[in-house]
């Protein structure tokens, strides 16, 4: 019976050092639980997908500062100098 519980505290042990060792990993720049988060939502220039702010590509585009969904969709509009035409 000792060695019983001897094994589960053990395993207790490695469970939360392992929870505590991948804690962050899963979050990925997700806010905690209460974290007051004041994010915008933008429309992509490119292909007009909204996308939070904090997870936009920012780049110098069309004589100003433009948030891009993604770094493909910057590339497209600097290559073809604009918006899609619609």
């Amino acid at each position: 019976m000792l060695r019983l519980l001897l094994y589960m505290a053990v395993a207790w042990g490695i469970y939360r050092l392992v929870r505590g060792l991948f804690a962050g990993a899963g979050s990925a720049g997700a806010p905690e639980a209460g974290e007051d988060v004041d994010d915008e939502m933008l429309s992509c220039p490119e292909c007009a997908t909204f996308f939070p702010s904090r997870m936009g590509v920012s780049r110098r585009a069309g004589g100003g500062r433009r948030a891009f969904c993604s770094g493909a969709c910057a590339e497209k509009f600097a290559r073809r100098g604009g918006p899609p035409e619609e």
